[in-house]
Parts: structure tokens; C-alpha cells; sequence
């Protein structure tokens, strides 16, 4: 049953990505990131009004670092997005946010079978291909001016950095390629979540977790908000995609965290990575965007390794 709960949370994230990606097209990023975790703490909090669950510290306690991390990943991600090659930036945060969690669960003593491990590392390199957009393919885009000045100083620190490190090798090449800092920690970010989450709903806590993690993330995305010089203000045609964002995101952390009440992290977490596919899967059915054969053959290899960890 954990499978089919990953997998539906996969779906979820993936659309939640897919409505505020068109969102984002229209009102800034950050915007649409408040308002739409504004969004879940609003439906929790009515769901929780409703059947009364009683709260648990340990649910507050992880749910709130669940959901600060999120934050705080979800920005990293952007920036990066901004700063980067798109398709090299999502590969490496979807490779990061399977890796990470697989490698913490057998860590922290999970045994998966022979065939589920076999199943998860198709499932890591179909992530990565599924991720993947070739430059050829990709659509131009340019830098707002904040962006634009980020990067300048992004390369500028880095100049400086690389004067410490070889003048050879992949770590002074890893350096030098803008937004791989910011989604190499986003994707651990992302991947820390599953594992924060089993904490959080270790003792029964279903409902309570996820709320403490959206109130967490809107405090942390609104100081952020704060912070910058960019109004809350937004499209009033956006408000659906926002508000449908929201609820699909937060019903995607509820069946994570359902997933892993009754799964191995080092599982759930790997299949809940394959988020980008119904991401492509929408934009290749509503924005007629296509797929490349590396694409289609992750597509494959993902079932194939979903396959074998439900065996």
C-alpha cells in the first residue's frame, strides 16, 4: 500500500510543480510560494478543527523543521533554476532528492530486499533521465534583473573561491557552473524531508505534522518575502493555479507521510522523487511540449524499477 501512497504523492507534486510553474509566469516565484503554502495551512487547520486530532511535540517539533527545510529548499531551487541550464538543475536536485533519503534509511538500519534495491536504483537513473532537457530542446528564457545581478555576483564569489581549490579537476569545474551549488542543496533539502517526516509521524500524528510544516513554511517564506524588495502582489487570474498548487502540494506531503507510517523511507522517498514525470506528462498534454527518447525511455525504466520494489 506504501507504493501506491508514494506514488500518489509523486503525482501531486508533480502537478502542484506544473500549476505553479504557470504561475510563476505571470507573478513572482516567492509570491506564489507564500500564497500557496498559505493555501495548506488553511485547509489543515480546517481539517484539524474538524476531527479534533490532538497535537504531539514531537509532530510540532519535526513538522515545523519539515517544513523550514521545504522553505528554504524550494527557494534554493528557483534561484538556481534562474541562475543555471533548467534541465541541468532539475536533474541534479531530482538525483540529490532520491539519493539522499535512500542512503539515510539504510543508515539508520533499513534492509530493503535485493530486488527493491535494484528497483530504486533503476528508479534514481530514471529520475535523473526523466529530469534531464537537453539544451537543443529547452526553451530560451531570460534573466530578470535581480537574477541577472545575482549571477554577475554568484561568478564573482565564485572567481575568488576558486582561488583556494586545483586549478584542475571537477571540484574547480563544479564551481564555475552557475546554480549547481543551490540545487545540490536543494536536493538534499528536498530529500531530507521524508526522513523528517517519518520523525514527525512516528507516534500516530497524521494531520498535526503537516500542518506544523506549512505554518513553518509560510513563516520562513514570508520573512524571506520580507526581506525582499518584491511586493505581494499577483495576478488575480493566477489565483486558481496558486490556490490549486497549494492544495495539491499539501495533500502530496499528507500521502508522504502516510507512505512512510507504513514503508521504508529509503523506498518511498526514491518513488515520491519521480515527481518531474506527471510534471512533463501535463506540460506535454496542456503546453504541447515534447519529449525527448532519453525522456521516454525513463518513463520505462522508472516502472520497471516501481515494478520491482512492489514485488
Amino acid at each position: 500500500m506504501e507504493v501506491w501512497w508514494a506514488l500518489l504523492a509523486a503525482a501531486l507534486f508533480g502537478a502542484a510543480d506544473f500549476s505553479a510553474g504557470i504561475a510563476s509566469r505571470r507573478s513572482p516565484a516567492l509570491t506564489v510560494t507564500f500564497l500557496s503554502q498559505s493555501t495548506g495551512v488553511v485547509l489543515f487547520g480546517l481539517s484539524l478543527v474538524v476531527l479534533l486530532e490532538q497535537p504531539t511535540g514531537p509532530a510540532l517539533r519535526w513538522g515545523g523543521i519539515a517544513g523550514a527545510i521545504a522553505a528554504v529548499s524550494v527557494f534554493l531551487y528557483y534561484r538556481a533554476l534562474a541562475l543555471g541550464r533548467m534541465g541541468i538543475v532539475a536533474t541534479i536536485t531530482a538525483i540529490w532528492s532520491a539519493v539522499v533519503p535512500f542512503g539515510l534509511g539504510l543508515a539508520l538500519g533499513e534492509r530493503p530486499s535485493t530486488l527493491a534495491i535494484c528497483g530504486v536504483i533503476g528508479v534514481i537513473f530514471a529520475v535523473g533521465m526523466i529530469s534531464y532537457v537537453p539544451a537543443s530542446t529547452a526553451r530560451p528564457h531570460t534573466l530578470p534583473a535581480a537574477a541577472a545581478r545575482q549571477k554577475a555576483f554568484s561568478m564573482e564569489g565564485g572567481v575568488r573561491f576558486n582561488r583556494i581549490l586545483p586549478r584542475h579537476g571537477f571540484l574547480l569545474r563544479f564551481s564555475q557552473t552557475p546554480g549547481m551549488f543551490g540545487a545540490t542543496l536543494a536536493g538534499i533539502g528536498f530529500g531530507l524531508l521524508g526522513v523528517l517526516l517519518n520523525q514527525a509521524g512516528a507516534l500516530g500524528n497524521v494531520l498535526w505534522p503537516v500542518f506544523s510544516a506549512a505554518v513553518a513554511s509560510v513563516m520562513v517564506t514570508g520573512l524571506m518575502l520580507a526581506g525582499s524588495r518584491s511586493p505581494l502582489l499577483f495576478d488575480r487570474g493566477n489565483l486558481p493555479h496558486i490556490i490549486s498548487a497549494g492544495l495539491m502540494q499539501s495533500l502530496g506531503v499528507l500521502c508522504f507521510l502516510l507512505a512512510i507510517q507504513t514503508g521504508l523511507v529509503s523506498i518511498v522517498a526514491v518513488i515520491v522523487a519521480l515527481s518531474p514525470a506527471p510534471t512533463l506528462l501535463l506540460a506535454r498534454m496542456f503546453l504541447a511540449e515534447t519529449l525527448s527518447r532519453n525522456q521516454l525511455l525513463g518513463f520505462v525504466v522508472a516502472m520497471l524499477g516501481i515494478a520491482l520494489v512492489t514485488v
